[in-house]
């Protein structure tokens, strides 16, 4: 490949891997206090912005493209939550209907998740958060609570947010 076509190659390749990172970190970490996301993608973009202005003519659509490529980022952000919220409720549905037919059988609830598989679920599902690492939910026990026949099931949807399931109201609550 001769030297030229490899320089306009290699800010292409550059603006694809970095978009690739951001969409994984955001995947990943679908933080709302400082989100890591759209905070890269907002100073990426400004930067990428800024390198527009102080390069040479010849290399300005390369930042025009970063900069678009990182700011575009932004609206997807809410996107993918809502979706990675759906698809954690989607989830714990099974986990409930598990813990209700655990109940019906046993008599009592389960003192942990793991006392759902293999018998009434295959495996424990993972909440919709985390691309790399599996985020698990979470279960409250009655031992924990002060209620001995109601159990609160949840999960993480963010660095300090969390969901809660209320059995009692069918319902789900957020801790933000």
């Amino acid at each position: 490949m001769p030297a030229s076509a490899a320089s306009r190659l290699l800010p292409a390749l550059g603006i694809i891997t970095l978009t690739a990172g951001l969409l994984g970190m955001q995947l990943e970490t679908n933080a709302w206090v400082l989100p890591p996301a759209p905070g890269a993608g907002l100073v990426g973009g400004l930067a990428a912005l800024t390198g527009y202005f102080f390069s040479r003519p010849a290399r300005r659509r390369y930042w025009l493209l970063a900069a678009a490529v990182l700011l575009v980022q932004l609206p997807l952000y809410p996107v993918v939550q809502q979706w990675q919220e759906g698809v954690s409720q989607r989830r714990a549905t099974a986990i409930i209907r598990a813990i209700e037919d655990y109940r019906r059988t046993q008599h009592h609830l389960p003192d942990s998740l793991e006392e759902l598989t293999p018998r009434y679920l295959p495996q424990l599902p993972g909440t919709g958060f985390g691309t790399l690492t599996q985020v698990p939910f979470f279960y409250y026990s009655p031992r924990l609570l002060a209620d001995s026949a109601q159990y609160a099931l949840g999960y993480s949807n963010g660095l300090l947010g969390q969901a809660f399931y209320t059995p009692s109201t069918g319902r789900w609550t957020y801790d933000d």
